[in-house]
């Protein structure tokens, strides 16, 4: 009995299809794409209930032919590459032929097209199987419609998530295509509400500004640079402007966005002690190279690549972003205009040619944050709730600022005196919480600009922040305005504060509340603390130490660092050989 057979077209289809697209956001990467490929110069992206329901890609590049249409679907049929050589020069974003036949084997699916002069196509498709030609009336483009994706592969359809956790995903993948293409207008809609549009000027400012907003903007540097194998060029944030994770580190290869480790551990180097650790800085990277140098097809996706000469490649990035940022003063006022969505369903629903966009000039004026926190503010307990003697170590000096010497009968103490403010505050932060005081009103409310992608997954978790007494709501289709935080949080720089709970929420898709509040308490309490290299007079010092045995574990900081280190008289006698 023969046990090996030849698989069902429909069948190898379907399993092909999950190499391409296995979430909404590959859909529309891939589609659009095409539609750069086409030499489109508008595309509009109309997304429903996060893709499950409908993505529809309209764009006016040069059209199919109805012939070519109907080839268009079958696997492995492309108009990108017809020799070997062809393999390993690829100048266009999609190459594959897999793309549509992908699609098509796992949607209800709907292809309209039309080349300048002749008369459009129309064809449905169901099961890669093509239902219906006819003709159709429509202006020079292509306009493609997913409907009811992954209807007939129920167990892919059971593990997409939320509505708004994919429609992220497709917003990411958006802003990244944007990025690559400055010079396309692109549109963006979710449920007939527009989240995204660029005005296709070519500026990159204008773009990083639609997505991070003008504060952002204002404070990116450009640099550029150049060998015999690459060029290279972009935009990177100031300093004074870092975020806590990767995220918002991009960096495109010939115009397409590329994930490759190497190149972002060459930016992070830039800025090695410059930020403060793990912080890492908006970057936008452009590499130019001759096609033959790179292996672009590693992975269906196309988002994985190989460069040949990539040591010399991070070695020049990391030195032209450095020398940059280091030598450019920072900016304190840039003019941006920003494409302004008029958010009115009707005028979605006028066609895709009617393109409207509304410019605006905005100026910001660049702020300061609060200055660290003194001495002063460093909190004392009851001596009543707590029982432990300190008065046998007396204070005698610090070293560099940052460590205080104190001595006893028997020996000397060093204390660290960050970790040490961290662990008082910490246990001070936590008795708060277990009173349940009430957040206050900010008197002028804390707008956080945030991706698109970050904006999404945190709409859906803003019931979370009330749980460390922070209040927050949408503001824009964005932002979100934080109006009520803790009244402890006490000459700290609270945008800083909120921002690295924001990250913790986004990293962890799920939440743990217990966890959630232990780390509001551990960062706000790092975030307050006394720093390193902050002289201190022995009052503050005894201070310090008196707050610091009072605490339930004064020996380390809520991250698990040591607080004390302690070195006995006979120690000592040891090490200098008196005994």
């Amino acid at each position: 009995m023969n046990r090996i057979s030849i698989l069902s077209p429909s069948l190898a289809d379907k399993i092909a299809a999950g190499e391409v697209v296995e979430r909404p956001f590959n859909v529309v990467k891939e589609l659009v794409e095409n539609s750069v490929d086409a030499q489109a110069t508008k595309i509009e992206i109309i997304i429903k209930d996060g893709g499950r329901s409908l993505i529809e890609i309209r764009d006016n590049g040069c059209g199919m032919s109805k012939e070519d249409a109907i080839l268009s679907i079958k696997r492995h049929a492309t108009s990108k590459i017809k020799t070997d050589y062809d393999l390993f020069s690829i100048q266009t974003m999609g190459f594959r032929g897999e793309a549509l036949s992908a699609i098509s084997a796992v949607s209800k699916f709907t292809l309209m097209t039309c080349e300048q002069g002749e008369n459009g196509t129309q064809l449905l498709c169901v099961n890669s199987h093509i239902e219906s030609i006819e003709p159709c009336a429509m202006p020079q483009g292509t306009i493609i419609k997913v409907e009811e994706l992954f209807y007939n592969t129920p167990a892919r359809l059971k593990y997409l998530k939320s509505d708004n956790s994919e429609f992220a995903l497709i917003a990411d993948i958006v802003n990244k295509l944007a990025l690559a293409h400055p010079k396309i207008w692109f549109r963006l809609t979710h449920n007939d509400k527009i989240i995204f549009q660029s005005n296709g000027n070519g500026n990159l400012l204008d773009i990083l500004a639609s997505i991070y907003g003008v504060s952002i903007a204002k404070n990116m540097i450009y640099f550029e640079n150049h060998n015999h194998d690459f060029v290279i060029h972009g935009f990177t944030s100031d300093i004074c402007i870092s975020k806590a994770n990767k995220y918002s580190i991009f960096a495109f290869v010939n115009q397409r966005y590329v994930r490759n480790k190497n190149l972002t551990d060459s930016i992070i180097k830039a800025y090695h002690e410059l930020l403060f650790e793990n912080r890492y800085p908006y970057t936008v990277l452009y590499v130019d190279a001759d096609p033959t140098i790179l292996d672009v097809n590693i992975h269906p996706t196309k988002q994985d690549i190989r460069i040949s000469k990539e040591f010399e490649l991070n070695q020049m990035i990391e030195q032209t972003i450095h020398e940059t940022i280091t030598k450019t003063k920072p900016i304190n006022e840039v003019k941006i205009k920003s494409s302004t969505p008029i958010d009115d369903p009707q005028k979605n629903q006028q066609g895709f040619m009617n393109f409207d966009v509304k410019e605006q000039e905005i100026t910001y004026n660049q702020t300061n944050h609060p200055s660290d926190i003194d001495t002063s503010s460093l909190i004392s307990f009851d001596q009543k709730e707590y029982q432990t003697n300190t008065t046998e170590y007396y204070p005698i000096g610090q070293i560099h600022g940052t460590y205080i010497v104190a001595q006893s009968s028997d020996g000397f103490i060093l204390i660290d005196q960050h970790a040490a403010a961290e662990r008082i505050r910490y246990e001070k932060y936590q008795q708060l919480f277990l009173e349940n005081h009430h957040s206050i009103d900010l008197l002028v409310p804390l707008i956080i600009e945030l991706p698109i992608r970050d904006f999404q997954e945190i709409v859906q978790h803003l019931d979370l922040l009330k749980e460390v007494k922070i209040e927050a709501e949408p503001f824009g289709d964005h932002a979100i305005k934080i109006t009520h935080v803790p009244y402890y949080l006490d000459k700290i720089d609270l945008n800083l504060y909120v921002e690295t709970i924001l990250q913790q929420i986004i990293n962890h898709k799920k939440i743990d509340l217990h966890e959630l509040k232990d780390y509001a308490i551990a960062t706000l309490a790092c975030k307050a603390s006394l720093k390193a290299n902050s002289h201190l007079s022995t009052a503050d010092m005894e201070k310090i130490i008196h707050d610091l045995f009072l605490c339930h574990n004064p020996y380390t900081c809520p991250h698990g660092r040591p607080t004390i280190l302690k070195y006995s008289l006979a120690e000592l006698q040891k090490a200098f050989k008196r005994t």
